[in-house]
């Protein structure tokens, strides 16, 4: 784990601290000043496959999951996240060779709410 702070002191002042937590399966950082708090993390819960969330404590977050596999000419990279703005994010990034093929699909989720 690593810890900081930082401050700058000029016509206004401004204090940082980071924390940053990192081991072979997961990373989380923390990091807040006097305007906002936020976070990111990356848990790896098997070869390929990461659970990855982050945003801020006062506005908005995001929750997902990503695959990855790769070989020397040809990778594949799929990420799901929703978000509380009520979005689900699909991306798809597709290697081979010296073609890329990117997708991005962006879904606002509808509640149907019965009284």
């Amino acid at each position: 784990m690593r810890v900081g702070i930082s401050g700058f002191v000029g016509d206004d002042a401004n204090i940082n601290a980071d924390v940053v937590w990192d081991s072979r399966q997961f990373y989380a950082t923390f990091n807040s000043d006097f305007d906002i708090t936020w976070y990111s993390l990356n848990w790896r819960l098997g070869r390929g496959l990461t659970l990855f969330g982050s945003g801020d404590l006062d506005r908005s977050s995001s929750l997902g999951l990503q695959y990855f596999w790769g070989r020397r000419n040809f990778s594949t990279n799929i990420r799901v996240s929703v978000d509380t703005d009520e979005t689900i994010n699909w991306h798809l990034n597709q290697r081979f060779g010296n073609f890329y093929l990117i997708l991005l699909l962006l879904m606002k989720i509808r509640r149907h709410w019965r009284s």
